[in-house]
């Protein structure tokens, strides 16, 4: 059995007022709900058992309270980190999906085609978003070595894309793995491989 370099724990933060509405949910800083609030705090003990080394954030709110109330039941401090931050929906942001199909339909049924190439209008594509997921993995390869179990709270887009870096599966803007909000994804990294042990789990 080979030694665990690093465990990675890829959490999605709890619902937000878009998720709630069925809106894209980008850079817009959106607040959790009542309902988020409560996933997070039961997902924040089942986490306590884990023994965190580490908590990194997303700079958005609703990534950032998820972070605080998983650092306080864990006895840690959440650290912000930019890279983290949700892919940019230009002028998608905000709007429910069924709006962003009746103003940019075409644009709209080409992005659902799955090409990660293209980005909604004046919005980041999911190439881009996966180039700041591989620059991310690759900080954290480095500087975690000794199997520390270091959690990453952010955004359904940015963590598909960290573990398609991964466990190398091709990217797609139909989403190939399915994160719930307030759900946690455990990746164990050992060298250049990565196994994929747990998804998506509350």
């Amino acid at each position: 059995m080979f030694a665990v370099d690093l465990n990675l724990i890829l959490v999605r933060h709890g619902e937000s007022v878009a998720n709630a509405k069925g809106c894209f949910a980008g850079r817009m800083d959106f607040d959790l709900t009542v309902n988020g609030q409560n996933q997070v705090e039961q997902l924040a003990q089942k986490l306590t058992a884990h023994g965190l080394s580490y908590i990194y954030s997303s700079p958005l709110i609703r990534a950032k309270r998820t972070a605080d109330s998983i650092a306080s039941a864990c006895g840690l401090t959440a650290n912000p980190w930019p890279d983290l931050i949700e892919q940019d929906y230009g002028l998608w942001d905000g709007l429910c999906f069924s709006e962003v199909k009746r103003r940019y339909d075409s644009e709209f049924q080409a992005w659902m085609n799955g090409d990660p190439g293209l980005a909604p209008p004046k919005g980041e594509s999911l190439i881009d978003v996966h180039k700041r997921a591989s620059r991310v993995v690759d900080q954290l390869k480095s500087k975690f070595t000794g199997g520390e179990k270091v959690a990453l709270v952010a955004h359904a887009g940015f963590l598909q894309a960290v573990i398609c870096c991964l466990v190398g599966t091709p990217l797609s803007n139909r989403w190939p793995y399915r994160l719930q909000t307030a759900t946690y994804t455990w990746i164990e990294i050992q060298g250049d491989r990565a196994s994929l042990t747990h998804l998506s789990c509350s």
